[in-house]
């Protein structure tokens, strides 16, 4: 893989992505899809995590620890604090929010040095991985990973009463 590809593939999982928000209404994007999540939650949380890949190129540069390695997180913990963080914004917010996100991801492919972004030792946080599959991970494959919870089709969890 090369940045074209890289850049390629992000936009194809834009793309569908874009697709699937576009057939949403605003009372649709407040469904319960995901246990407590609405569609605007799921939105939120791709959000969170776009914005999370930035920072964490951000801080591999800089020589800095960002503790754990990829494997060893906890996503859950991770989730539900983003979750918590994020639950009271407005649609529009999250939607302006996703977007910027998005771009500063596109920017960050763009304008990176080859080697942070391909080259499987640069970070040892990484585990011998090129970050690239960490930006892959946060946007199309995560996108297509969201996708059923996101879909018009997808059936609203109501709340027990």
């Amino acid at each position: 893989m090369d940045r074209t590809d890289l850049l390629i593939t992000m936009a194809d999982g834009r793309a569908a992505l874009r697709l699937t928000l576009a057939g949403l209404t605003e009372p649709q994007m407040e469904d319960v899809v995901n246990g407590a999540w609405t569609r605007r939650d799921v939105l939120a949380h791709l959000e969170a995590w776009e914005r999370r890949t930035v920072s964490l190129l951000e801080t591999l540069r800089r020589g800095w620890d960002p503790g754990g390695s990829d494997e060893s997180a906890s996503w859950d913990v991770m989730n539900e604090r983003f979750f918590e963080e994020n639950r009271h914004r407005s649609l529009d917010d999250v939607r302006r929010g996703e977007a910027d996100a998005y771009e500063a991801l596109v920017r960050l492919v763009e304008e990176s040095p080859d080697d942070d972004l391909f080259e499987p030792d640069r970070f040892a946080w990484t585990n011998g991985r090129p970050f690239a599959g960490w930006i892959l991970g946060n946007t199309s494959e995560h996108y297509a990973e969201h996708m059923n919870q996101l879909e018009p089709g997808t059936t609203p969890v109501r709340p027990a009463v």
